[in-house]
């Protein structure tokens, strides 16, 4: 349609492009036009609905606390411009039930704390993404508000360090697909996310079967959409530097090492922010979200 043919991606003949955020701060991250991000394995789900990137969500928790496990299940949109993970308030509430009275609130067993499970898929080829407590645990540095306290922080050069789970409200239902998810930025920060479009006519299309009725998905060479996940490693930086002409050292040859980096300053639960789209789509009611 008219829409489709003014598309950035249609217009360049690209059929998929990946993201890669990097894990830890000030890693750089990386945009790949046409392909995944070269060196990652990424497994493949299906996309539900036809106006975001979603997935069917048939299990999120942590070891036996588990929600959306029971039909009609839910839906997650995988969304960068998200900056916190988000979810139905009372889905949430029941998930992390107890656990923020477990994490310290001077961040002193963040270790300790357990895996975040995200079961995605159709539920009889499901997939499960793991994100450690780094992923949806957020640090904030404090000001100090006393005077022993500010005498401290002048002594040792340190702020007090406090942490909290990384997680709002979302009031979206989908008449279809359920409650309805957002895997914002902590989570693209553990998993690259590669978005296949599949159309057909472009890079990564399919070529038709010979003998198929015409205008159908096979003889237009359709393919349904899919989301890609793979995990980023923790020792190194995938996401590092762009594609070259090859050769030893580059980017495509050898993942790069990561570097030591200066942190960046504090964040504040004030910066969080949700996509506009969101905002002005969930009042609660079932409706066509996807």
């Amino acid at each position: 349609d008219d829409d489709h043919a003014l598309s950035l991606l249609s217009s360049m003949g690209v059929s998929e492009f990946s993201m890669c955020f990097g894990r830890f701060d000030a890693d750089p991250g990386r945009l790949i036009l046409g392909a995944g991000i070269p060196g990652m394995q990424y497994d493949d789900v299906p996309v539900v609905g036809q106006r975001h990137w979603a997935v069917q969500l048939v299990g999120a928790g942590f070891g036996s606390s588990s929600v959306c496990s029971q039909p009609p299940y839910c839906a997650a949109i995988v969304d960068s411009g998200t900056s916190l993970l988000a979810g139905p308030k009372d889905l949430v509430y029941s998930m992390i039930d107890g656990l923020q009275q477990q994490l310290a609130e001077d961040c002193s067993n963040v270790d300790e704390m357990p895996n975040l499970e995200f079961t995605v898929g159709p539920p009889h080829a499901p997939v499960t993404l793991s994100l450690l407590p780094e992923f949806y645990v957020l640090r904030t540095t404090d000001a100090a508000t006393t005077d022993d306290a500010a005498s401290a922080a002048s002594s040792t050069g340190k702020r007090r360090e406090s942490c909290s789970l990384m997680f709002m409200d979302l009031d979206m239902h989908d008449h279809k697909y359920g409650p309805v998810w957002i895997l914002g930025a902590p989570f693209m920060r553990a998993y690259s996310t590669r978005f296949s479009r599949g159309v057909s006519g472009v890079s990564g299309g399919v070529t038709p079967p010979s003998g198929a009725a015409a205008g159908s998905d096979a003889a237009t060479g359709a393919a349904p959409r899919r989301l890609g996940f793979a995990r980023i490693a923790n020792s190194t930086n995938p996401c590092a530097g762009c594609p070259s002409a090859g050769g030893e050292g580059s980017p495509d040859e050898q993942v790069r090492e990561r570097q030591p980096v200066q942190p960046l300053p504090a964040v504040s639960m004030q910066h969080a922010r949700i996509a506009m789209w969101a905002t002005l789509a969930g009042d609660g009611r079932p409706s066509h979200i996807l």
